[in-house]
């Protein structure tokens, strides 16, 4: 079959007219162009396809459009599908890994995605290589040769009336349920100068965060409430606290940031903080 411009011409102007809002790229043109003057003549096929029949076109050239048409379908088809074989060429996202319990985990961390449960919140989160959990209590303890520091997960209910001194006890009366009423609790405990509280907001859930340095000299331990394994804090340790209502559950995120810790450890910590995800 020889070159036919005026046929060509006849496709190009049904392409312009039915293509759509989205006009085919150049470089599909070309390669219709190219096969239309190659393809052999097809007899009347049958089905929808015999209906081009009544378009008022020499016979050859009606064959040659049913060709010419199918290709275009198939180059079309590939167009729309992308180089990824995927509607649109959008990428795939990659599935969610299962998320590994915490509690089930010791010593150094394969890196990789973790889940902790907390009163029957689940917190997810995403843990990079070199990550220990301390085998003394439920913290994510960053590399210690990094000087990062770390981050625990915990429900509140009460503080110490003075952090440096824990025989002292706890707050009495105990502070009220709210996320407010812990964050005022933190911030006027003695020893401490807190910056004003902000509001704050993890996966969607709000709350107030509140950050401080433990005292430089003369607090040796340094706590901010009890816990089973008794958490210390060094001197001039930097507290950072998400303070999160969690359908009426008080969630506390606790990243302390040990003194020199470098740029890159920083980082890799608000990553961390960063991937949470809360499923209540």
């Amino acid at each position: 079959m020889t070159r036919d411009d005026a046929f060509i011409g006849i496709l190009e102007g049904y392409l312009d007219d039915y293509e759509g809002t989205t006009p085919l790229p150049e470089s599909v043109r070309d390669a219709l162009r190219e096969q239309i003057v190659t393809t052999k003549q097809m007899r009347p096929l049958p089905g929808p396809m015999r209906y081009l029949s009544m378009i008022t076109l020499p016979a050859p050239a009606r064959y040659g459009a049913v060709a010419a048409l199918a290709i275009a379908a198939v180059f079309i088809g590939a167009y729309a599908l992308g180089p990824r074989g995927n509607i649109g060429g959008m990428p795939v996202p990659e599935p969610t890994p299962t998320p590994r319990p915490f509690e089930d985990a010791s010593g150094s961390l394969e890196p990789g995605r973790y889940v902790s449960t907390i009163d029957s919140i689940e917190i997810s989160y995403t843990v990079p290589a070199g990550w220990n959990r301390d085998a003394s209590g439920p913290e994510l303890m960053g590399p210690i040769a990094d000087e990062i520091g770390g981050l625990s997960l915990w429900t509140v209910s009460n503080v110490f009336a003075d952090p440096c001194q824990f025989e002292l006890g706890t707050l009495q009366p105990p502070p009220g349920a709210s996320v407010d009423d812990l964050a005022d609790a933190l911030a006027d405990q003695p020893g401490i100068d807190p910056a004003p509280a902000s509001e704050v907001a993890v996966d969607g859930f709000a709350g107030k965060y509140i950050e401080y340095m433990t005292p430089a000299a003369g607090c040796d331990a340094f706590g901010p409430w009890p816990t089973p394994n008794g958490l210390v804090l060094p001197p001039s340790t930097e507290a950072r606290y998400w303070i999160l209502d969690v359908d009426g559950t008080r969630l506390v995120m606790l990243a302390y940031v040990w003194e020199g810790a470098t740029q890159e450890g920083r980082a890799a910590l608000q990553g961390i903080i960063d991937s949470v995800e809360i499923t209540p």
